[in-house]
């Protein structure tokens, strides 16, 4: 671990000048998000930790706390993956030279495929990795129910599946991007980016894809902020604001999905004729880019500091009285809560 002064903002190790925009597909998935040469570079998934604490965005990067499961990590990269390489290659040819597909071990008692975590699975995936190393393993089950869902994206929707052919046609998928703000690191990585957008790819678990369940979606899991750290970063490397869209998509059949327009949640924009050229400009900087923006500056304020304060950051100073200069927290009772007990004898 890098001495505490110097955690987020020792790039040594980075290989690149600023800003610097990988290929597609350039970086590997594992070097991108936990490479030791990337770790000064903080994503919107870190920043977001800054909602607990300035305390506890420290706790979780410099200990690696957080992350997702290996089960929903190993098939978020091979949905991830399919659909980059029909990007980049018009095919599924680029993936088919990185996977290796194995058949599941079967439980003889219960007829059912062990799970990931089980001694039986992880010495299966072992003998596979040293018969194929370098490759990235998926069971057979995986890789055909990711198949029949990018199928479905492509070809599955009258109404849909044209702009999903025409995102892939005109994109590029999983380019990485690095650059230095107000003396702080930041990286991102697209699915996929156009001249004019940035796409998202986001599966669900969900028998609907009605307007209330993705308002859920996106509230549970801050998507807002993200797109807009993407977005405003993104215009940073480039000069350029990019509209943000988000395809949801079913994890399970039907495997339905809808295009979702994250404007209302980030940044609005409008197109104008300034010195005779058409340019976008931004009319509303919405929640989620409000949002975003506080956390930025809280993270940059901790980096010039070399401090990361805990909760008792939320709470405000007093300015007068016995408790001045102190953070007291006084709690605000609930309506529902703030009701008389009567006895009625």
């Amino acid at each position: 671990m890098l001495p505490e002064k110097n955690r987020f903002t020792d790039i040594s190790r980075f290989p690149h000048g600023f800003p610097y925009i990988s290929g597609p597909m350039e970086i590997p998935n594992e070097e991108y998000h936990n490479g030791e040469k990337y770790s000064a570079f903080i994503s919107s998934t870190g920043l977001k930790q800054y909602l607990k604490s300035p305390l506890w965005f420290k706790h979780a990067i410099d200990n690696k706390v957080g992350g997702i499961g290996k089960e929903a990590q190993v098939v978020g990269n091979a949905y991830h993956d399919l659909l980059a390489s029909y990007t980049n290659t018009g095919s599924d040819e680029w993936f088919m030279e990185n996977y290796v597909l194995f058949k599941e071990p079967i439980n003889s008692n219960t007829g059912k495929p062990y799970g990931m975590h089980t001694d039986t699975y992880k010495k299966l995936e072992l003998e596979q990795k040293e018969l194929n190393p370098g490759k990235e393993l998926i069971t057979q089950f995986t890789f055909d129910n990711t198949q029949t869902m990018v199928n479905h994206l492509l070809y599955g929707s009258r109404e849909n599946s044209k702009d999903i052919r025409m995102f892939l046609k005109y994109g590029k998928a999983e380019r990485s991007y690095f650059c230095e703000y107000e003396g702080a690191y930041f990286k991102f990585r697209k699915d996929l980016g156009t001249r004019k957008k940035i796409i998202d790819w986001k599966t669900i678990s969900a028998d609907n894809l009605h307007e209330n369940t993705i308002r859920k979606q996106i509230t549970n899991y801050k998507y807002d902020i993200s797109a807009a750290f993407y977005q405003f970063f993104d215009h940073i490397i480039t000069g350029t604001w990019k509209e943000f869209y988000w395809v949801f998509q079913q994890k399970e059949a039907p495997y339905d999905f809808v295009i979702v327009d994250a404007s209302p949640y980030t940044y609005a924009f409008a197109n104008e004729l300034i010195n005779g050229k058409r340019e976008k400009i931004i009319t509303d900087v919405n929640i989620g880019a409000r949002k975003f923006h506080a956390l930025l500056e809280q993270h940059i304020h901790c980096v010039e500091e070399g401090y990361w304060p805990g909760a008792a950051i939320f709470i405000q100073e007093e300015t007068f009285g016995p408790q001045k200069g102190k953070r007291i927290m006084k709690p605000e009772i609930p309506f529902y809560e703030n009701k008389d007990i009567v006895f009625y004898n």
